[in-house]
């Protein structure tokens, strides 16, 4: 959700990023009813992609999955979407549903490749960020 975050981690020199997470429905937000029930497993499988390819990033992220309350002692449902992204690729895998691991080997060298494709690090070390 903080792009800023992840373009300073990158400009450190990042390569892969892991992103725990506790990322649920928020079933009793009227917009998500009346336009997209689906808007966050949406956000986040837009998200993870992007901040792959924008940074030039493995990214990881690790979500919850199942039903769980909230802060405010509300039941919800923690939508998991748990998954590996790169750049030029996407999604290398992805959990959809239900408590599951997976083992995912990631040939790194793709991140070369995206360097010279878009310059994106050679870009970075010339802008300042916040």
């Amino acid at each position: 959700m903080f792009p800023e975050i992840f373009r300073k981690m990158t400009k450190r020199g990042a390569k892969i990023v892991f992103c725990p997470s506790l990322w649920y429905k928020g079933k009793d937000y009227k917009p998500y009813i009346k336009y997209n029930i689906n808007s966050e497993k949406d956000h986040v499988n837009a998200l993870c992609t992007a901040r792959a390819v924008e940074n030039n990033i493995i990214f990881v992220y690790a979500n919850a999955v199942g039903n769980l309350k909230t802060s405010g002692n509300k039941l919800d449902e923690a939508i998991g979407q748990s998954q590996i992204t790169s750049p030029i690729i996407g999604v290398l895998n992805k959990l959809n549903k239900g408590e599951s691991m997976f083992i995912q080997e990631v040939d790194t060298n793709i991140l070369k490749d995206s360097e010279r494709a878009y310059e994106i690090r050679k870009d970075l070390k010339n802008r300042i960020l916040y």
